[in-house]
């Protein structure tokens, strides 16, 4: 048996969960979650990820939400060691 996280989690969601998909979600590094009837950004709660405007509730959010998305230096890290080594020319 091998020791993956699971694809999603579910509500009702921790506090620290919560935190984690807040940060998500205002990274600006990754494309929010959003409404499916209105398409605005979902906001993190411990019942789940619930619109703003219309109080529709999405009680599941990926798991790979929990992680810190990665910053645009993480992003483009391996590239300016290769260019710092000549890798381009």
């Amino acid at each position: 048996m091998t020791d993956q996280l699971p694809l999603t989690i579910k509500a009702p969601f921790t506090r620290e969960q919560v935190d984690a998909l807040t940060r998500w979600q205002t990274s600006g590094m990754v494309h929010e979650m959003t409404c499916l009837e209105d398409g605005d950004v979902l906001v993190a709660t411990t019942r789940g990820m619930v619109c703003p405007f219309c109080n529709e509730v999405q009680g599941w959010a990926p798991a790979v939400c929990l992680e810190e998305p990665m910053t645009l230096d993480e992003v483009f890290a391996d590239w300016r060691r290769d260019v710092a080594a000549g890798k381009y020319k």
